[in-house]
């Protein structure tokens, strides 16, 4: 008991380096919709916003806080830590399933929720994302009661940085799928005729009707000679 006593750490320096991994994962998340919102369409943010708070929702209610048990447990069953996480784990596997698999099988639900059919192609992927989520929101909570610093300051700090860098690799997926047809800048197309977008369309007669394709997408649009055909 002695030894287990001088090889655990202070109660201060637990604190301190759980305040410092929960600021920069605090910081991360205060980030990540700043950025977004000048990356995003304003459609595409209200989708962002939806689906995150679906996700966020389901991840914080469904385990009803089911993982602070270990704070409990761990401390006082020092022979049974395998069983007590492996009974957290299959919680959280129940019930992210179950709203997971209702979530991607029922898309209706989003329907119900929203009133919109915007998130009804994502069901599927919402569903997943919800399963990956609620399964790993107790991991950072056993690292915690096992008074394990460096396992959970990499939890909590690694897990906010891994969702941030692929929400911003998703938008910026996003971006470029049609940035070759959003308009520049009128002065860039003033300048230099070269910076022009490169899509095969006909600059007709002023107020004549043509058919362009553009980025692989034909739409119809009403050009006049000599001005720039918006995509």
């Amino acid at each position: 008991m002695a030894t287990r006593a001088s090889t655990t750490p202070s109660l201060t320096a637990q604190a301190f380096w759980l305040l410092v991994a929960k600021t920069i994962g605090f910081g991360l998340t205060i980030v990540l919709p700043l950025v977004l919102v000048r990356t995003l369409s304003q459609t595409d943010f209200g989708v962002y916003k939806q689906a995150f708070l679906v996700v966020g929702s389901a991840v914080t209610i469904l385990p009803l806080g089911f993982g602070m048990s270990a704070f409990y447990f761990l401390p006082r069953q020092h022979a049974n830590h395998q069983a007590v996480v492996l009974h957290i784990f299959l919680v959280h596997l129940a019930v992210g399933a179950l709203a997971g698999g209702l979530v991607a099988l029922w898309p209706g639900v989003l329907v119900a929720i929203f009133h919109s059919t915007d998130l009804v192609p994502y069901a599927a992927l919402l569903g997943a994302v919800i399963l990956t989520w609620t399964v790993g929101s107790f991991l950072d909570i056993i690292a915690v009661a096992r008074q394990d610093l460096a396992a959970s300051t990499i939890f909590i700090v690694g897990s906010q940085a891994a969702k941030t860098l692929v929400f911003l690799a998703a938008a910026r997926a996003g971006d470029r799928s049609v940035s070759c047809c959003r308009p520049r800048s009128s002065w860039a197309w003033r300048r230099s005729p070269s910076s022009r977008p490169t899509c095969n369309r006909r600059f007709p007669a002023a107020g004549r009707p043509s058919t362009g394709r553009c980025c692989g997408r034909r739409r119809p649009t009403r050009c006049r000679s000599g001005s720039r055909a918006s995509c």
